[in-house]
């Protein structure tokens, strides 16, 4: 599923995790940028709550996630982690990870926005990593240069029930627009994209991502 931006696509994706298990209880990173740089849109626009998992410096441990006290709809996992010098976890701890989550019926969801970087680190393909988690959001521009794309996959696992496909297949692109605002400003609205020929802008979102 293409999304407009990588705060909207991971924000609906834990929605509908909890509204699926009727639980609007997420967990994640303290650092996760969710929670740091989207000012809590999952909890502003989305009515979702939400539990911090482990030490601001270090990762997320399973006995994190057993140590939250109050049931969960969804976990959130960063690979790799940003704001913690692009830690990975292990390839036994991130199983383990996924194991614990599972077996408590928690969803799970990576922002996958440098997933490009872990298949060289785990010796393992991206869809081998992907299919420990029931959805991922990656960004075509981060590390791979696109223009401006963001695609949000779910795996069949967490498609059960969705009418004639088990992969999430709806799409929604940026549409070109004429710019009505001073080329300087440092952000765009939402449904303009620069033209052909002007040079690569950094907008607020990927300034933070």
């Amino acid at each position: 599923m293409w999304m407009p931006s990588g705060t909207m696509a991971q924000q609906v994706l834990l929605r509908i995790h909890c509204e699926r298990r009727g639980n609007r209880r997420i967990a994640f990173h303290p650092r996760c940028h969710l929670d740091v740089h989207e000012e809590r849109g999952y909890a502003n626009v989305h009515g979702l709550r939400a539990d911090l998992l482990g030490a601001r410096q270090r990762l997320p441990t399973p006995e994190d996630l057993e140590a939250v006290c109050e049931p969960l709809g969804a976990v959130v996992l960063e690979l790799p982690a940003r704001e913690i010098g692009g830690q990975l976890p292990a390839w036994e701890e991130l199983t383990a990870f996924c194991a614990k989550a599972r077996d408590q019926g928690i969803a799970l969801h990576m922002d996958g926005a440098r997933l490009w970087q872990c298949a060289p680190f785990y010796q393992r393909t991206l869809a081998g990593i992907a299919d420990l988690f029931d959805t991922v959001y990656v960004s075509f521009y981060k590390d791979l240069g696109a223009s401006l794309s963001r695609r949000s996959e779910a795996s069949t696992r967490s498609c059960r029930g969705c009418p004639s496909s088990s992969r999430a297949s709806a799409s929604s692109r940026r549409r070109s627009a004429p710019s009505t605002g001073s080329r300087s400003s440092p952000t765009r609205p939402h449904g303009d994209v620069p033209p052909a020929d002007a040079p690569p802008a950094r907008t607020s979102e990927q300034g933070r991502t």
